[in-house]
């Protein structure tokens, strides 16, 4: 799920280098778009709101600019299409993640059925990290009474149960996939919880946890021949998580650096070339 490092190195020596990390991730995406774009994937997003779904299609699709990298959620009400279909293999569907808007989800599985393409489905998940969307501190429920630790756990913990409920609608639409799936299930906002790794590690890997359980389930209905998954985590930038009246809730953590970024976006990168065709 992520790499220690060694002296500020990645222990695989996959990156020895730190780097400016906008420039880096955007050269990512296009250097990732223009090895697979003659491909025959496709990449659908699922996840809830605020968890770097957008962030994630336009980075992969090369079609992120540097000013979109700085960590604010826009909400999305609709389907988000990146990529020429039926052309380039970066054609990238990303559905609402508020739970108002996921009837598009059951739209989205049919087009996925009906593909000619190999389907990648990433499942975008930040350990209950979801950023705020352009909202007041005090139109968040959990913050009603103010910024406090057990309001921002409390935040945390229900945007955590929403990242299940959004991976149990999938597996409730299981039996209508009648093609193989490669499943990612990618952690977001590294810079956020690393700190933590041990703990979202455990949320996300543990067999005897929700998350896990769910994964098992869908690989039972699909099939082990039919469904393979991959856990990874990555981060594409370093960014204070604030309200629009600027309260921060969640602040990069100290330690977190270039070169654990950079080698993850690597690892990730070799990750999803070996799913694509």
């Amino acid at each position: 799920m992520f790499l220690e490092l060694v002296g500020g190195l990645a222990a695989d020596a996959a990156v020895n280098a730190a780097y400016e990390n906008r420039s880096a991730v955007l050269q990512w995406g296009r250097d990732f778009y223009a090895r697979c774009k003659d491909g025959k994937n496709l990449i659908v997003m699922f996840g809830c709101g605020g968890t770097g779904k957008s962030t994630t299609g336009q980075i992969l699709s090369g079609n992120s600019a540097g000013n979109q990298l700085n960590g604010e959620y826009n909400l999305s009400t609709k389907m988000e299409n990146w990529g020429l279909k039926g052309r380039f293999f970066v054609n990238v569907k990303i559905p609402p993640g508020q739970e108002t808007y996921r009837a598009t989800w059951s739209q989205l599985v049919r087009e996925i059925i009906e593909s000619k393409r190999v389907p990648i489905i990433i499942n975008v998940v930040c350990w209950g990290m979801h950023s705020p969307a352009k909202l007041e501190l005090s139109s968040i429920p959990e913050f009603s009474t103010g910024l406090t630790s057990d309001n921002i756990n409390s935040y945390r913990s229900r945007r955590l149960a929403d990242e299940q409920k959004a991976l149990d609608e999938i597996v409730a639409h299981a039996d209508l996939f009648k093609t193989k799936i490669k499943f990612i299930t990618l952690v977001t906002k590294q810079d956020l919880w690393w700190p933590d790794r041990m703990a979202v590690r455990q949320h996300y890997q543990s067999e005897a946890l929700p998350y896990q359980a769910a994964i098992s389930k869908l690989r039972g209905l699909l099939g082990a021949n039919n469904f393979s998954h991959e856990i990874w985590s990555v981060s594409y930038g370093h960014f204070n998580h604030r309200t629009i009246d600027n309260h921060q809730i969640f602040s990069t953590a100290a330690g977190y650096d270039d070169n654990i970024q950079n080698s993850h976006l690597k690892r990730f990168e070799a990750l999803i070339d070996g799913m694509c065709e």
